[in-house]
């Protein structure tokens, strides 16, 4: 009955889910179990705790009405219409067998990892996270744009103002089960800041990181940009004139897009997140410059991304700051990595398990995964990674667009929250489909 209940207010659902998982998803809100499995040389490792976040009860919820809602229109269908159906369903998987064998295949080798738990948790998470990336595409029609619109600009405002008066406190504004704020002020190996003035405490809003903070800032900033280009929220009527709407349109643009840059750029320098600010900048520049965007290009990005790494490692050796030596390690120790996993890798969220720790003491301390996303997945996939990366080149190139590509390239080759955390998964699918 309750079901049946959701599907008569179908539009209303989904729109309420949506801009629910919206203001949630940036919470570090989670349930945890089995954190003894989550140790490695007596270090307990954040990102190998298996985990369950409050958004996505919504999104499953989400998943589980549009489901029951395709069960039913299949079930009153015709029965030519069944057979249709199905015959395209079987016709799909003949068309891309290769595709299928490689996914499930994919699937099996995470059974196999040395922590097949947290293995198989990223694995159904993307899962998730892919299904409601079609949902969203095949469902458009009936979310308003308005409410993610809204929905989107208050949960930027509310990360920026968390940030601002975490940053000018030094302290929390809600407890951690209000917001998922982290303890600023009673946790270790908390971010820190050096200014003229001292040092300060980084801002993460309600994200586990300054960096995750500043690439969710990031990415909502992009995709409400463009949003407000493809779909104006402002009503208009026949009685208004092309100058109204037109002045109303500039006026949106104008308030949003600046206020927006001007509050967004702030908190960025708050985070000192240069991963992000780099991305944002690129951003920017590529909007205030469109001439530039005809001269993107696949090899281009390709160049870009495999010279990164070597322009880290370069710089390693003229510099001592840590951030860099301790990416150019992290990268170092994934080329490793993978000459010794080649075929299969390592198994997601598997690859601290494969980190050879005889540096000093502070680098064994830093356990976490290589801060570039490519050599990331190229340790956790093998060849079996970049062989389904192969096979989905021609729908990547058709829903990502280059300038996605170069915006993104500074984060994911300076960082891995898009592949290791929940969040970041979550914007890389919002990215795509929004």
């Amino acid at each position: 009955m309750v079901i049946g209940l959701f599907l008569k207010q179908k539009n209303i659902v989904y729109n309420w889910l949506v801009a629910i998982i919206i203001f949630l998803a940036p919470f570090n809100l989670f349930y945890k179990w089995s954190e003894n499995s989550a140790y490695i040389n007596g270090i307990l490792s954040d990102y190998l705790i298996p985990k369950i976040w409050l958004v996505e009860i919504p999104i499953l919820l989400t998943l589980f009405i549009w489901v029951i809602d395709y069960l039913r229109k299949f079930i009153t269908a015709s029965n030519s219409k069944k057979s249709k159906t199905i015959s395209e369903i079987l016709l799909n998987i003949k068309n891309n067998k290769l595709f299928v064998s490689l996914l499930l295949a994919f699937f099996l080798r995470q059974l196999f990892s040395i922590n097949s738990l947290s293995s198989l948790l990223i694995t159904l998470r993307l899962s998730e996270l892919f299904l409601f990336g079609l949902f969203i595409k095949n469902n458009i029609k009936y979310i308003s744009q308005k409410i993610i619109y809204i929905a989107i600009t208050i949960s930027i405002l509310l990360q920026v103002s968390l940030a601002n008066y975490q940053f000018f406190s030094q302290k929390n504004l809600f407890p951690y089960f209000v917001s998922g704020e982290t303890n600023l002020t009673g946790s270790l190996n908390i971010a820190k800041l050096f200014f003229k003035k001292g040092i300060y405490v980084a801002p993460y809003g309600s994200t586990a990181h300054p960096n995750i903070l500043a690439g969710y800032l990031v990415i909502m900033i992009i995709i409400l940009t463009r949003l407000i280009q493809k779909n104006s929220i402002v009503k208009t009527t026949i009685e208004v004139t092309r100058n109204e709407i037109k002045n109303k349109k500039i006026i949106q643009k104008y308030l949003v897009g600046w206020l927006g840059i001007s509050l967004i750029s702030w908190t960025l320098f708050l985070t000192q997140s240069y991963s992000a600010i780099i991305s944002f900048i690129v951003f920017i520049t590529l909007k205030t410059f469109p001439k530039l965007v005809k001269k993107l290009s696949y090899l281009l990005f390709f160049i870009t991304a495999l010279t990164i790494p070597i322009m880290l490692f370069l710089l390693s050796q003229k510099t001592s700051f840590i951030s860099i030596d301790r990416r150019v390690f992290l990268n170092q120790q994934a080329i490793l990595s993978f000459t010794e996993n080649i075929l299969w890798g390592t198994g997601l969220n598997n690859f601290l398990y494969s980190l050879k720790t005889i540096n000093t003491s502070e680098i064994v301390r830093f356990l976490q995964p290589a801060h570039n996303i490519f050599l990331l997945w190229l340790t956790e996939t093998g060849l079996l990674g970049i062989a389904l990366i192969a096979v989905l080149q021609k729908q990547i190139r058709k829903h990502v667009s280059l300038l996605t590509l170069f915006v993104l390239l500074p984060i994911v080759s300076l960082d891995h929250y898009f592949l290791t955390q929940w969040i970041g998964n979550y914007m890389l699918i919002l990215m795509v489909y929004l």
